[in-house]
């Protein structure tokens, strides 16, 4: 613990940022936060998302089995649903490996949706619908040399998979497969530079008349993010690029109230504040 601190403070504390080097440097968080920390096995996970249904807890996650970091091109890297109770996760006994049931979804070489991952699959979303998840994922497919996306339909109820298609990209009433040439193509029919090869699905969306909205990160573009939606989980309609983020980098959140999606973007390294601006989802104004 002591360790992995001095290496977040030395970051902090490097990079300038005093209120991140002063928290890590409180004993009182230390304190209080290291009583809930516990090591539950040699292994990595990341990019985790969490759905509660009916007293079960699943979890998607990137796996690293005996790793200790996000390499996709690592060899044992992978997708992994895990399932376990809720009221065994909150006891004192909980033991990771006799109280959570893992499924392998899948890892380099895996096909899904006639694609084969050449990297580690990265979980995007998941989503409940009924007594079904449906989990968002990305890869860089051997087929099409292309990072697409990609959903896999979980049954709660059997406990397994029961569907994968490639996820569609709607862009004023043309549909094609998600990928990169597709977002690119967007882009610049939108005025804006291309894109580069990474776009992430921000995992919270936000329902709003019966239509579900979140936004898409995107790596390596001076106007990062995009604003989508959907009714089904099986094509996400573009709906507008995000404006003025001049110095986005990667991620952008973003929630609804009344009529309005807030969105914040994360800024380059260098700019120490969000940007954070507002799109009226009626009329498709923005506002800061």
């Amino acid at each position: 613990m002591n360790d992995l601190y001095g290496v977040f403070k030395k970051f902090a504390n490097d990079n300038h940022h005093d209120a991140f080097a002063k928290s890590l440097n409180s004993a009182y968080l230390t304190t209080e936060t290291k009583k809930t920390l516990r090591q539950l096995h040699d292994e990595f996970g990341h990019y985790a998302q969490l759905v509660i249904h009916k007293d079960t807890c699943y979890v998607a996650f990137m796996h690293n089995p005996g790793g200790h970091d996000d390499d996709t091109r690592a060899k044992n890297m992978g997708l992994t649903m895990a399932i376990f109770p809720l009221e065994k996760a909150l006891s004192e006994d909980f033991d990771y490996t006799k109280d959570v049931k893992h499924i392998r979804v899948g890892g380099i070489g895996s096909t899904f949706a006639g694609h084969t991952a050449k990297s580690g699959i990265v979980p995007q979303s998941l989503v409940l619908m009924g007594d079904l998840l449906y989990l968002v994922f990305g890869l860089d497919s051997q087929e099409d040399q292309q990072w697409g996306l990609y959903v896999n339909i979980f049954d709660t109820t059997k406990e397994e998979f029961i569907d994968c298609y490639q996820l569609g990209l709607d862009y004023k009433g043309d549909v094609t497969p998600y990928n990169y040439s597709a977002m690119n193509d967007i882009y610049v029919k939108e005025g804006y530079a291309a894109v580069g090869p990474s776009q992430m699905l921000v995992s919270h969306w936000n329902e709003y008349k019966g239509e579900y909205y979140t936004t898409i990160d995107i790596d390596s573009n001076n106007e990062s993010g995009m604003i989508v939606k959907t009714k089904d989980f099986k094509t996400i309609e573009f709906v507008d690029v995000v404006r003025e983020n001049e110095k986005g980098s990667c991620e952008v959140a973003s929630g609804i109230y009344d009529g309005k999606m807030y969105i914040a973007c994360r800024q380059v390294w260098t700019t120490p504040y969000l940007h954070f601006i507002r799109y009226d989802l009626e009329t498709g104004a923005w506002t800061n």
